[in-house]
């Protein structure tokens, strides 16, 4: 099968598509034939070493999102060949970028029906980032009160996917993006807009006169000092990056009521199964800026670093 390593860290130039065996599945595991493949800013990250210390030494294949078939599946599973299920690798590094991938039955689900394979690549990573950050950190949806909720970064990946799960989940939405990118985020369920470019968040309640009780940082580059102006008294920062600033910002706000955190994403059948709730009910569905062949790896890996795709990249494995 064909799969796509790095023999060493680094730039884009390092990425090699290689022939390997099929992998051998583990008893408790399922072989599946991957048929889309997302990719994430996070394979980026890894590429370059980001996270050098948790994905140990090359050669490493990337990738976390798939969508595709089972081809086996352990004795007395409820998946069964044939099976069309997405899902994400938990190992941090990933191996998604492959014809052939072993997962966990606790890390895929059934694919939501009518949706294709690319459409259910999309979801994983980006929607679960979503939901575990707006729900477990921000408590969006807790039936005590509407959360107002600003999503900076809204038209990326995890961004389109957060906008409307903030609203499935019955938050006051407030995109924070480009001005070219207005449309797709109120067309998603923002409330609201503001050109980032024009506005930064230090303005934001000056600008718009209220507070928002979480702030998600999906492009990880703000801080809760710099948005504490635009938070409620008890208001939650949330950030989507690891690094020693967010993690030291994460430690001292335990003293203080508004609080930072840093959502670190786990790939759960429940959640896959509440996202795939979603998709059947018309609240969330994939937006996807390009389908490349796998070929394409390093073009994909451009786009990603460009930082201005609108929604997901795809990797279709038998191109």
């Amino acid at each position: 099968m064909r799969r796509v390593e790095i023999a060493s860290y680094g730039g884009i130039e390092k990425l090699q598509i290689v022939e390997r065996p099929i992998p051998k599945r583990r008893p408790e595991q399922l072989l599946i034939r991957v048929r889309a493949i997302g990719v994430n800013p996070k394979d980026v990250m890894v590429r370059k070493s980001r996270f050098a210390f948790l994905t140990g030494r090359p050669p490493i294949t990337l990738g976390h999102d798939i969508a595709g078939e089972v081809v086996e599946a352990p004795r007395g599973s409820i998946y069964r060949s044939g099976d069309a299920v997405y899902g994400m690798i938990n190992d941090f590094s990933g191996r998604a970028y492959a014809e052939y991938v072993c997962l966990s039955p606790g890390e895929i689900a059934m694919m939501p029906p009518g949706l294709s394979f690319e459409e259910a690549a999309a979801i994983p990573l980006a929607a679960q980032t979503a939901l575990q950050a707006l729900r477990d950190l921000g408590g969006v949806g807790q039936p005590d009160a509407s959360k107002r909720v600003l999503i900076h970064g809204a038209s990326g990946g995890v961004g389109t996917f957060a906008i409307q799960i903030a609203r499935a989940l019955g938050g006051h939405v407030t995109a924070s993006s480009s001005a070219k990118n207005r449309g797709l985020c109120l067309e998603l369920g923002a409330h609201s807009h503001i050109d980032y470019c024009e506005h930064p968040p230090a303005s934001l309640r000056p600008l718009t006169g209220e507070t928002f009780d979480v702030f998600f940082d999906v492009f990880g580059n703000q801080s809760l000092r710099a948005v504490a102006g635009a938070l409620s008294p008890n208001g939650v920062y949330i950030n989507t990056i690891p690094n020693g600033r967010v993690i030291r910002e994460v430690l001292t706000s335990v003293f203080s009521a508004q609080k930072a955190k840093l959502v670190v994403v786990r790939s759960r059948s429940s959640d896959l199964d509440i996202l795939s709730e979603m998709v059947s009910l018309g609240e969330l569905r994939s937006v996807i800026a390009a389908v490349l062949p796998l070929s394409d790896v390093h073009e994909a890996h451009r786009l990603i670093e460009s930082r201005r795709t609108r929604g997901k990249i795809i990797l279709d494995p038998s191109r």
